[in-house]
């Protein structure tokens, strides 16, 4: 993540991260805007200003964070 951040010169504020699970830990620690989904491991949804969306991974998870961006 941090190397895509670079190599476009974007700003915290110009990108969102989305993660669910202990891979995503270091990406979603760096990322100012963070979501993740409600059965993501305990570890991720206690990120500091980490937002939990209600669809399920695979079942809406990213339509509900799409709309949301484009609202």
């Amino acid at each position: 993540l941090k190397k895509i951040v670079e190599k476009y010169s974007l700003s915290e504020n110009e990108f969102v991260y989305i993660g669910d699970d202990i891979n995503d830990l270091e990406s979603l620690e760096f990322a100012k805007y963070k979501l993740t989904v409600e059965h993501a491991p305990l570890k991720i949804k206690q990120i500091q200003g980490i937002q939990v969306i209600q669809a399920p991974a695979g079942n809406g998870a990213f339509r509900e964070v799409a709309d949301c961006l484009t609202n």
